[in-house]
């Protein structure tokens, strides 16, 4: 199960991998969970010679830690609400010069709303809010995203809406953003032209 907050959602909107492994929450009093991730690999060998359309003509190597906390608890509705706060470093290496491209997001997200449709699907609104530093090789800060955003999404509760253990994926799930709101300098940029350019 992803979780249901915008640590997935910040996955879809922004192109990061930010994912936490999901805790198996019960009924009660809320349940918290400290989280730490890694992942590292080689852009074209987890992606496909393809990636980035074939542009980038030097091997990319991208490294991902994530940290942070979590608390789910259910409401009155007995629907589960999750919130969270994170920091996350994402950096895009150059594997022949060394050059970096490093991402920092520091914030949190919490569900604002959960809605049972009666159909066997929730919409699950989330609210985004912190700031991402992005740094060039040399070290100078290029770019900034500072602000807010909500996005909304389905998600299939399996037949039992108020426990989030057995949530499922719905295709095609993703309802939209409002926002956002703020200074957002990457939010129309392309990651693979600014890796080009800021790596070479």
């Amino acid at each position: 199960m992803e979780l249901r907050t915008a640590i997935a959602a910040i996955a879809v909107i922004l192109g990061v991998a930010v994912v936490a492994p999901a805790p198996a929450f019960a009924a009660g009093a809320p349940e918290v969970d400290h989280f730490v991730e890694t992942e590292s690999h080689i852009e074209q060998e987890a992606h496909g010679p393809d990636w980035c359309g074939g542009t980038v003509p030097f091997e990319v190597r991208w490294d991902r830690r994530t940290e942070g906390s979590f608390v789910g608890h259910a409401r009155g509705d007995a629907l589960w609400y999750g919130l969270a706060s994170f920091r996350s470093v994402e950096v895009y290496t150059n594997v022949e010069n060394g050059k970096t491209y490093t991402s920092e997001f520091r914030g949190g997200d919490r569900d604002s709303s959960v809605v049972d449709n009666g159909d066997g699907t929730l919409t699950i609104t989330v609210r985004v809010t912190g700031s991402t530093q992005y740094t060039g090789p040399d070290g100078r800060k290029v770019y900034l995203d500072a602000g807010a955003f909500t996005v909304s999404f389905l998600i299939d509760h399996n037949g039992t809406p108020g426990d989030p253990s057995d949530d499922l994926d719905v295709e095609d799930g993703f309802l939209g953003v409002d926002g956002p709101y703020g200074r957002f300098d990457t939010w129309d940029r392309d990651l693979c032209a600014d890796i080009l350019e800021l790596l070479t």
